[in-house]
C-alpha cells in the first residue's frame, strides 16, 4: 500500500497483484502443508464499498468454480488472523463481524477473501475522487498450500493435477 500513500485511486477502482512471504510459528512441520514460510499471491481491490465488495464477490466465485473444476473440496469458514493480538480491538472485531473467510482444503487454508474497510486507506492517506478514504479488500492464494493441495487429491500425479488445473483455466476465461 505504500505505492498509493497519500494519491487518489481512479473513479473506477483499481486492482493490484502482489507476491509476499508469509511467515507463521507453527508448532510442527509438514512437507509443503506446513511450513515456518510461504508464498501468498494477492489481488487487493482499492475503491469504493461497492467495488471493493463486488471485487469479493468476483474472487469468491473463483475460488468456487476454480475448486469445483479441479474436483478440490473447499470448505469456506469465517476466520481472523492469528498475527493480531487475541486481547486486542482488531481480533475482537474479527470475532463480531467476519472481515475474513478462509478456503480450506483437509484443514488448511490454502486461500482467503479479506475485506480491510478503509482500514489501509485512512492510515496510508489513500482517497476516493470524492474526497473519503479508499476501502480495500483482497483475496490471496497460498501458493505452497495449493501445490501441497493438489498433490494431495491427485496422490502426487502432476501430469493429472496440470490436465485438470488447465482445464478449470478455460471453464473461468
Amino acid at each position: 500500500m505504500t505505492h498509493y500513500r497519500n494519491r487518489q485511486v481512479s473513479q473506477d477502482g483499481e486492482l493490484v497483484t502482489l507476491l509476499g512471504q508469509c511467515f507463521r510459528n507453527e508448532d510442527h512441520f509438514d512437507g509443503l502443508r506446513r511450513l515456518k514460510a510461504f508464498r501468498m499471491r494477492e489481488v487487493v481491490a482499492l475503491g469504493t464499498p461497492e467495488q471493493v465488495t463486488a471485487h469479493l464477490d468476483h474472487s469468491a466465485h473463483f475460488l468456487d468454480v476454480l475448486a469445483g473444476e479441479v474436483g478440490l473440496s473447499l470448505e469456506r469458514r469465517a476466520a481472523s488472523d492469528p498475527f493480531y493480538d487475541q486481547s486486542g480491538e482488531r481480533a475482537t472485531f474479527q470475532q463480531i463481524v467476519p472481515v475474513k473467510h478462509e478456503y480450506v482444503y483437509r484443514g488448511m487454508a490454502i486461500a482467503s477473501v479479506n475485506t480491510h474497510h478503509t482500514f489501509f486507506g485512512e492510515r496510508c492517506s489513500i482517497s476516493l475522487p470524492s474526497g473519503g478514504p479508499v476501502s480495500t479488500s483482497c483475496v490471496g492464494f497460498g501458493i505452497e498450500r495449493w501445490l501441497h493441495a493438489l498433490a494431495d487429491h491427485f496422490d502426487g500425479d502432476w501430469d493429472q493435477a496440470h490436465g485438470a488445473v488447465e482445464k478449470a483455466e478455460k471453464s473461468l476465461a
